[in-house]
């Protein structure tokens, strides 16, 4: 009886992970699928070339003034609702983070996506260093010539990449 009862919390541990793994939608894997083979091959590039985020939140497209929101639905590439609202997310992001990234940290570093998920992690509520375990917040006060309002859209920027990463 207790075999069968740890076998069945350990099942369902299992699909509530699987669940809520097929649950985080990465847009920057959205984006490399399904948008592009006809667009820029990175998103930041792609939504400050091609998007404008208006004072009320809404992004449109520069050329044609159209709510990306609406585009999307008939759009080629055919996203789901939930794509599109992770899509839509990562290029408000861009957007207001306006290329802070790959001014100040691309000199040195690959891109957010790859710093965030292949070198940092979340422990507790800190941003922190898999290697070094080093506070990257308190680190970034002192690095990358980052004044104290740039500090935190990278920090942000780097804690919503593990947020969206497909793991």
């Amino acid at each position: 009886m207790w075999l069968r009862l740890i076998f069945f919390v350990l099942a369902l541990n299992l699909v509530a992970s699987r669940t809520a793994l097929a649950q985080t939608i990465d847009p920057h894997a959205v984006f490399e699928e399904r948008c592009s083979r006809c667009h820029t091959e990175h998103g930041g590039e792609f939504s400050r070339k091609a998007l404008i985020v208006q004072p009320n939140g809404h992004i449109i497209g520069r050329k044609t003034g159209t709510p990306v929101s609406e585009l999307l639905q008939t759009h080629s590439g055919a996203p789901t609702q939930k794509q599109i609202a992770a899509l839509i997310e990562m290029f408000t992001i861009q957007l207001k983070s306006d290329g802070l990234y790959k001014e100040k940290c691309g000199i040195c570093h690959t891109s957010a996506k790859r710093l965030a998920r292949v070198r940092l992690e979340i422990r507790g509520d800190k941003l922190v260093d898999r290697v070094t375990g080093r506070d990257v917040t308190e680190f970034l006060k002192g690095h990358g010539r980052l004044d104290a309002v740039e500090v935190d859209v990278i920090d942000q920027m780097l804690r919503w990449q593990l947020k969206t990463a497909a793991r």
